[in-house]
């Protein structure tokens, strides 16, 4: 498994290269939890990094483009910062006819394993708390 960005900092950590040994479920564990870290984080709301998080989308200054274009551009910019081990990501809206408050997007992006890029898939559920879920 990679090294986490705590271990990297520990001085008392044998050095290895931070990709060494990647097992790709356990990365994908870890990018899970940091992404529903940063996309349950409102923008604005951590003055060390104004931009982390999501943009409150009840804002009326916002304009008309359509609320799914807005959620996933805000989304492609938050993760672009602040999820570096995801390479050529796109997001598609997933519509759910089942649950019509909850918003869904799948990222479909690559992550660097050191000697090639795997494809990985990930869905997020936005709910009408605008709390976000990644499966």
């Amino acid at each position: 498994m990679g090294l986490t960005f705590f271990e990297r900092l520990d001085t008392n950590v044998p050095k290895r290269s931070p990709i060494e040994g990647v097992d790709l479920e356990q990365m994908i564990i870890s990018i899970k939890r940091n992404i529903s870290r940063v996309l349950n984080t409102r923008e604005g709301s951590t003055k060390s990094a104004p931009l982390l998080g999501l943009k409150d989308f009840n804002d009326a200054s916002l304009g008309n483009d359509d609320l799914s274009i807005k959620i996933k551009r805000s989304i492609r910019n938050c993760l672009a910062a602040y999820e570096p081990r995801l390479n050529n990501m796109q997001i598609q809206l997933i519509q759910n006819p089942n649950s019509p408050l909850m918003l869904g997007f799948r990222i479909f992006a690559e992550v660097d394993l050191g000697d090639h890029y795997s494809p990985i898939e990930l869905d997020l559920m936005l709910d009408s708390n605008k709390k976000c879920k990644v499966d």
